[in-house]
This record gives C-alpha cells, structure tokens and sequence, in this order.
C-alpha cells in the first residue's frame, strides 16, 4: 500500500523550519516552508497534499481519503479505501 512519512525539519542558519512528505518507495518528495498559520498534523497534511497534487495522484478516487499515525518527529500518512482493508 502507497503512503507517504513527514518529518519536521528545525531551522538552521539558513533556512527556517521545514515539513518533509515522502512517498513510500522514497523517488518523490516534497519540502515546504513551516506553515505558522497551522499547528500539530494540519502542517504536515499540507505537504501530504502539496506532494499529492505535484504526483497528480489527486484525480485519483483512491487517493482521497488518509489516515494518519503519529510518528518521533513526524506522521505517516496511508490511503484509505476499501480495496486494501481486511477484518482482522
């Protein structure tokens, strides 16, 4: 199954903090600017959904629904449909 792990970057002498979305197979990412105007798991949804829309993956009906578990220093986010669940 497709997800996609965020890590918070902290500010260095050059850049301000930073949220990192990686796909799963790790080819394609995404690093934005730390969004102030947000706080906890909404900063790093919006680079889940600045890495979907650059994939194009958001026309996509499976990759509409997420979500997510917190990880040390970041989340995992997994795509949520029926295609991929099992009662366990």
């Amino acid at each position: 199954m497709q997800h996609i792990t965020t890590k918070y970057l902290g500010p260095t002498d050059f850049r301000g903090s930073r949220i990192k979305a990686v796909t799963s197979y790790g080819k394609d990412s995404i690093t934005i600017s730390y969004p102030y105007e947000l706080s906890g798991v909404d900063c790093h949804a919006k680079a889940v959904k600045e890495l979907i829309t650059k994939l194009k993956w958001d026309n996509d009906a499976d990759y509409t629904r997420m979500i997510y578990s917190e990880l040390e220093n970041g989340y995992l986010f997994a795509f949520d449909n029926d295609l991929n669940s099992i009662d366990i």
